[in-house]
């Protein structure tokens, strides 16, 4: 059974110091990634990514969308869900936003872009990139081709009388 991402929510707090904050990154390892089995409005592949580190407790999840053909990107930056309970060197909490630059930092020192990789592969390969493009981009534009003829057909009134030209 996979590891949700919000279970990692949900684990003890575990605080660490904002320094050197790239030092947790050594301790770890990727606990799983899930694959989305619908793309987005746009055809992209999307999903979630787990790591974490058994030995001192602390876990990271993120949603992740691919943002060109096997290029993924944090689907929210400002959205890694953690365990970890950041604080200043005097011992106090630090501010949430402050707290998700930290996690943004760690996600990126990770090699996650590898094992989504490695995750959705055979997805890509049974439907490449410019085919769920080229399928999503069609019916956008059959949708988008329609809305404009209805705009075209509607008609406007009269000014308001009120309308003085500057």
């Amino acid at each position: 059974m996979q590891l949700q991402p919000w279970v990692i929510a949900s684990w003890p707090i575990i605080e660490r110091t904002c320094k050197p904050v790239l030092d947790l990154t050594t301790g770890l390892q990727h606990l799983g990634t899930t694959v989305s089995t619908d793309c987005d409005e746009f055809g992209r592949l999307r999903g979630s990514t787990i790591w974490g580190a058994a030995d001192v407790g602390i876990g990271l999840a993120w949603d992740w969308t691919e943002a060109h053909d096997g290029v993924f990107a944090l689907s929210d930056p400002m959205g890694v869900v953690s365990n970890i309970g950041f604080v200043d060197e005097a011992g106090e909490s630090v501010p949430q936003w402050h707290a998700a630059v930290q996690l943004n930092r760690i996600a990126h020192e990770l090699p996650w872009q590898d094992e989504v990789s490695r995750a959705t592969r055979s997805f890509r390969v049974s439907m490449p990139w410019a085919a769920r493009m080229e399928s999503r981009w069609g019916l956008r534009s059959r949708t988008g081709d329609e809305n404009c003829f209805q705009a075209s057909q509607r008609r406007v009134g009269p000014l308001d009388s009120s309308y003085q030209r500057l």
